[in-house]
């Protein structure tokens, strides 16, 4: 709400003087005194100047907003990989998860709530984890080995994709957690290969020809491990698919920006890589 008023690394760091110095000009009022700073009163005083730090990160800025109202107030942490987060939840999210009993699934989501646990069989320390997409909330279990090798990254507010079986015990019918398996930070899945970029154009036309040269072009000064798709629209109720053999993209979010420029907002997307 303050945003306009400066930088709220700089503002909170500069609260408790602000508020040392409102408290002493409300004195000030209320006894009329004279301010020793001149002009009558307290109007004569100047306001503390608010001090010069580096501002807080996005990712630190939507933690402070979760952890003082609850939720993400100015964007969410997932807003960088929306692609990704797209792709994934195509086939599993907060919402299907019920749909989804004694599947192996893999969520793109963010970790809002990590609570430790000790296991009353061995001792072992385990965690129960809340995480949310856009859709909604749900709940993971990380036991012994997989919390013990994971932990150092589940880190709140971190992107990360999560991978695991849905529980399919009777008495999680109603909102089944997840039972983890392993954790991968979503910034790592774009140059993993498992992902591919998909171009959508219409199989006819000088314009359609030249907007996929310039496609091309981009994808050449962008170099990576995604393989580039070729979806044409040729009038049929199919399209062609094609598959690059030599040119392959980083299918990173400025990327798929840069092509959609040139394609249009609804002809680049992500896909998975079979086989």
């Amino acid at each position: 709400a303050l945003d306009g008023q400066g930088e709220r690394a700089s503002m909170s760091e500069g609260l408790e003087n602000t508020l040392r110095e409102a408290q002493l000009q409300q004195r000030e009022r209320e006894t009329g005194q004279q301010s020793l700073f001149g002009g009558e009163g307290p109007e004569g005083r100047s306001a503390p100047p608010l001090p010069r730090i580096p501002e807080w990160s996005e990712a630190e800025k939507l933690a402070r907003e979760k952890e003082l109202v609850g939720f993400f107030v100015s964007g969410h942490p997932l807003d960088a990989h929306r692609d990704l987060v797209g792709l994934y939840a195509e086939r599993a999210n907060t919402s299907n998860l019920g749909e989804r009993r004694d599947a192996r699934v893999e969520l793109a989501c963010v970790v809002t709530e990590i609570s430790r646990r000790i296991s009353r069989k061995d001792g072992s320390e385990w965690a129960r984890l809340v995480f949310e997409d856009y859709n909604g909330t749900a709940v993971a279990l990380a036991f012994r080995d997989v919390w013990t090798k994971h932990r150092d990254m589940l880190d709140l507010g971190m992107p990360v994709l999560l991978k695991g079986s849905v529980s399919g015990r009777e008495r999680d019918e109603g909102d089944p957690p997840i039972f983890l398996n392993d954790v991968v930070p979503l910034d790592s899945v774009y140059g993993s290969g498992r992902v591919a970029v998909c171009l959508q154009i219409a199989d006819s036309g000088e314009i359609e020809s030249e907007r996929l040269r310039q496609a091309i072009k981009i994808a050449k000064a962008h170099p990576g491990p995604a393989p580039i798709q070729v979806m044409l629209q040729n009038g049929g109720d199919e399209p062609s698919r094609l598959r690059s053999r030599k040119l392959s993209v980083a299918p990173l979010p400025e990327v798929l920006e840069e092509l959609r420029t040139v394609l249009g907002e609804t002809h680049v997307r992500l896909v998975e890589v079979r086989g």
